[in-house]
This record gives structure tokens, C-alpha cells and sequence, in this order.
């Protein structure tokens, strides 16, 4: 998928863009209209059949008029359904992997108590889920692309057994299996027989929401594969590209009859011609978000970040059980100071904790000093009640 922003540059960009190709189309339509012209404007002179039928019958006939409206209503219908499965693919996908690495950050979690126990088990359970949830994802991406698929980067897969790996080889091409129910049905066997042996240390029915994760993972799977499989219905395409064909020889036809001159006339057919067609590629295009083109959605990326969030979840700080210093601030009116539009900058910290924030905690005696500065400013520019300049009887006087 291309980045892109936007501004006038854009129109000079020739990857991913239908320009070049619907230009191409739109060539002999120009062609049909320098002929048309050249005939309009050295035989109508000479004959009167001619002359009538352009006096006549093209100016007068609501028959281009109407192919115009039909057509650009096919053209809109078409533009809808493609934005729509484009939009529906991309959703799918980032909750596909929503799904999966909620399922084994989850697992992971839970086996953090087995750790001091089990230290060993717990390793090769977690450095075997990691991996198996990348290739899961990996595929699931291969098969939603279809055949030809250059396939994804997994991590590690050859950390797993011999007999895990033949089999994975040989699951489509020789048992016609599909891989990532193989796959997640592996997943599935792993976590049941860890929580057995007591790895996975945590209430019987907490268990089973990994397995719902799971699971609607793989429905969003098949959801994607639905885009992929089901294509822009064929009758539908094929009327579309009828009237965008007669469409290209009609309007030829219909300007010359209205303009003599040749260059405002190939300019008129061009742009009406030139964007029908571009629309209709541009529909072709989206229909089908999932593979390698320019335009499709960036499944490198998404198996990016799949193995770049499973990578965090075997970190070392994935254990570490957050607190807070000894020296943390506990007070609200300390806290209030850091939160709210006027925060004060010194004690404010941004979420992105960049540009070489300093780590180290100020000494307390500064921070009770900048605490006792700042409220001593706020109290001094409070504004002040202005005394009464009336006489005493009229102040003691209630207000009727």
C-alpha cells in the first residue's frame, strides 16, 4: 500500500496509479474523434444527409444522454461495493491479529506462576507458542493472497521438532489439509496439555476465553478469505464494461457533432471517456485488497508487526510486575499538577517519554521547594476582593 500525502505532488506519482493505463484505453477515442471531426466538417458541406443527421439526430438524441446516467451510476455502485471490502478487509486483518496475540499474551501471563517451579516447561512452552502463533499468521496471510504467494517471514520456525515441521511441509500439498487449522489446532493441543501437567496455573474456567480468541481469530480469517474468494459479481462487470466500450465510441460521435474544432474537441471526449475508464480500473483495484500490487494492503507489514508483538511477549521484562519508587509522589495535589490542560511543564511528562527525558528522580528537597514555589506564585496572583468605599451604614445595609 502506498504512503502518500496529500498535495499537488501526487498527480506526478506513476506507482499505483491508473493514469498510464487509462490513458492508453482512452486513445482511440481520441483517434475517433479527430476522424469524426474531419468527416463533420469536409462532407456535411457537400451532403445533405450528412448535414441532417448531425443537425438532427445527434444534437437532438437523448440516447448519449442516457448512457451518461446509466453508466455513471453502474460506475458509483461498482466504487461503493470495492471501498467497502477494502475497508472490510483491513478490518479483518487488524482483528485477526487483535485476536491471536490476545490469546497468547493472555497463555503467557498465565504461566508466569509456574515459572519458580517449572522454570524449564515453562521456556519451552512459551518459545513454542510464540513461534507457532507466527507461522499461523504467516499462513493465514499466504492463504488469504492465494496461489503464487511469496510467502511470509515466521519466526524461527525451524526452532520446532523434525516431525512438527514435516508434517506443516507436507499438510496442503500432500494430505490437503488447510494449515492454519492445522495450526491452531496444534495451538490448542499445546495449551490443553500444559495446563495439565501445571504449567498453565490458572481456574478451569478462565481457560476456555483463550480458546474464544482463538477462535474468532480464525473466523475473521474466513471473513478476509470471503473477500478473496468472492469476486465483483460477473454480469455486473460485464454490463459495465459494455457501456464503458460503447460509451467510448458514442461520445466521439456526439462532440463532433457540437464542436468543429479538433483540439476542443479530443479535449471534451477525453475527459469524460478518460474518467470513466480510470474509475472503473481504480474499482478493479480495491475489489481485491489482498496480494502484492501497489494498491493492496501491506501484508508484509501486517506479519511485521505480529512477530515484533510476539518477540515482546518472550522478553525479559515480560515477567517484571510494575510498582512504583519509593520516592513517587502519592499526594493529589502533587498529581493534579501533571494532569489538565495547565499542567505545570516541570512536573507534566509526556506519553512518548522522548527528546532524552532524565530517568533519575529530583531530590526531594527540590521537588518540596518547586511545590512550594508554585503555590506561593498561584496564591500572590489571586485577585483580591476590592474593600467597600461606602460609608459604614451603607455596607451593613442588606441588599432588598
Amino acid at each position: 500500500m502506498i504512503e502518500y500525502e496529500d498535495g499537488f505532488t501526487i498527480l506526478f506519482r506513476l506507482r499505483g496509479s491508473v493514469f498510464p493505463f487509462a490513458f492508453l484505453l482512452t486513445v482511440p477515442s481520441l483517434i475517433l474523434t479527430a476522424a469524426w471531426c474531419l468527416l463533420m466538417n469536409d462532407i456535411a458541406e457537400t451532403s445533405d444527409f450528412v448535414a441532417v443527421m448531425v443537425q438532427e439526430d445527434f444534437n437532438k438524441s437523448q440516447v448519449w444522454s442516457a448512457l451518461t446516467a446509466s453508466l455513471a451510476l453502474l460506475i458509483a455502485f461498482r466504487t461503493r461495493q470495492a471501498l467497502q471490502r477494502f475497508w472490510e478487509g483491513t478490518t479483518l486483518m487488524h482483528q485477526m491479529r487483535g485476536e491471536w496475540f490476545d490469546s497468547v499474551s493472555c497463555l503467557i501471563s498465565f504461566s508466569r506462576a509456574a515459572k519458580q517451579t517449572k522454570p524449564a516447561e515453562v521456556q519451552q512452552f512459551r518459545h513454542t507458542l510464540v513461534r507457532l502463533a507466527s507461522v499461523m499468521h504467516g499462513s493465514a496471510l499466504d492463504e488469504i493472497c492465494g496461489e503464487g504467494a511469496a510467502g511470509q517471514v515466521c519466526m524461527d520456525i525451524t526452532g520446532l521438532d523434525m516431525e512438527t515441521l514435516k508434517f506443516l511441509r507436507d499438510c496442503t500439498d500432500v494430505y490437503g489439509f488447510n494449515k492454519v487449522e492445522a495450526l491452531q489446532h496444534m495451538i490448542q493441543n499445546l495449551v490443553t496439555y500444559n495446563q495439565q501437567i501445571g504449567v498453565l496455573t490458572i481456574p478451569p474456567p478462565i481457560l476456555p476465553r483463550v480458546y474464544q480468541t482463538l477462535s474468532r481469530g480464525f473466523v475473521n480469517l474466513l471473513n478476509a478469505k470471503k473477500i478473496a474468494d468472492t469476486r465483483f459479481p460477473f454480469p455486473w462487470a460485464q454490463i459495465i464494461l459494455l457501456l464503458i466500450l460503447s460509451y467510448s465510441i458514442t461520445t466521439p460521435l456526439v462532440v463532433a457533432a457540437i464542436i468543429k474544432q479538433y483540439a476542443w474537441a479530443m479535449l471534451v471526449t477525453f475527459i469524460p471517456v478518460f474518467s470513466v475508464i480510470a474509475l472503473n480500473i481504480v474499482c478493479t483495484q480495491l475489489e481485491m485488497p489482498f496480494g502484492s500490487d501497489a494498491n493492496d494492503l501491506p501484508l508484509d507489514h501486517f506479519q511485521e508487526d505480529m512477530n515484533r508483538g510476539l518477540l515482546l511477549l518472550i522478553h525479559e521484562m515480560t515477567d517484571h510486575i510494575v510498582s512504583i519508587r519509593p520516592f513517587a509522589q502519592t499526594r493529589h495535589s502533587y498529581l493534579m499538577k501533571c494532569v489538565g490542560r495547565e499542567a505545570f511543564q516541570d512536573f507534566a511528562v509526556r506519553s512518548t517519554m522522548s527528546g532524552g527525558m532524565s530517568l533519575e528522580p529530583e531530590d526531594d528537597d527540590d521537588v518540596i521547594a518547586n511545590e512550594v514555589e508554585i503555590e506561593t506564585k498561584a496564591v500572590q496572583e489571586t485577585p483580591r476582593a476590592t474593600p467597600c468605599k461606602a460609608s459604614p451604614e451603607v455596607c451593613a445595609t442588606p441588599f432588598k
